[in-house]
Order: C-alpha cells, then structure tokens, then sequence
C-alpha cells in the first residue's frame, strides 16, 4: 500500500473555452480522485472538510476568476464622482442622502464615511437658506443634519 499520496496538480484554465471545459473536466476528476486517496470521500469525511480541501486548494484559480469576472475598481473615479455629487434638481433630500450613502460605501472611507457624507450633504444641497442653517449649526453629525434638512423638506412642501 502506498503511504504517501502525491499532490493534486494545480488547476490551469487558458485558451478558449473547449479547452478549458476539458482542463476544469480532468481536474475536477483528478480532485474526486484525491479526496478518495486521502480519506475525505468517505462517510466519515463531512463535507466542510472537503470544501475546505477544496478552497484550499483551487485558492489561486479563485484569485485568476476574480481578476478576470469582478471589475477593478479605480478608486480615484469613485471618490471624485462622490465628491462633487450634488442634488439634482426636483431630487428629494431622502433620495439624495440615500444616493451619497450607496456611494460612500464604494469610497472605501472607513470611520470618516458618515462625516463626509454629511460634509458632501451640506456642500451639495441646492437650498441656500437650508444650506446657510446646516453651516451655522454646532457639532452637525449626519443624522442631525438629514433630521434638519427633512424637517425643512416637510415645512416646504406645507406651505
């Protein structure tokens, strides 16, 4: 009997698509082959310990897919079209918050993100006078100035 079980060769996917077809094919096969030498097709085997052989081992191929199917982001781009983000006219103060808060989380600004969301509110809002309000008032955090701005939206629409 063989004591030593020799390493699953690494998944190599290039060319066109048949080909590849043909190379994920006899890897897969290769894979079951291996996890059967090593005990892991067993009964006793649960199943996390075979996906867990199974992202360890595919960990490069997962990193080749990512670069390939998830679109690089240019960081730069996000931040300045977040930056200079302004209500657009007719837009509502909730639509507008919403719409800096889906972008921030693109931004990658950790523990600054609500303080610049509420900086970009307050530069953007098309409201001189509400503007004027958000700029006077002392220790302005996010939610203090969309409560402001909602109520102001709200009396507007009143009158």
């Amino acid at each position: 009997m063989v004591s030593e079980v020799r390493a699953l060769p690494p998944l190599v996917i290039s060319g066109e698509q048949d080909a590849a077809a043909a190379a994920w094919k006899l890897w897969l096969q290769r894979f079951k082959l291996f996890l059967s030498a090593n005990g892991y097709d067993s009964e006793d085997a649960k199943e996390d310990k075979q996906v867990a052989m199974f992202l360890h081992l595919i960990d490069d191929v997962i990193e080749k897919f990512n670069d390939h199917f998830v679109p690089k982001k240019n960081l730069t781009y996000v931040r300045h079209n977040f930056f200079t983000r302004s209500q657009e006219e007719g837009e509502s103060i909730e639509n507008y918050v919403a719409a800096l808060n889906k972008m921030s989380y693109e931004c990658e600004f950790d523990k600054l993100r609500k303080d610049l969301v509420k900086d970009i509110l307050v530069v953007g809002i098309k409201n001189i006078q509400l503007k004027e309000r958000l700029l006077r008032e002392d220790n302005l955090d996010l939610d203090k100035a969309f409560s402001i701005c909602k109520t102001a939206d709200t009396s507007s629409s009143v009158n």
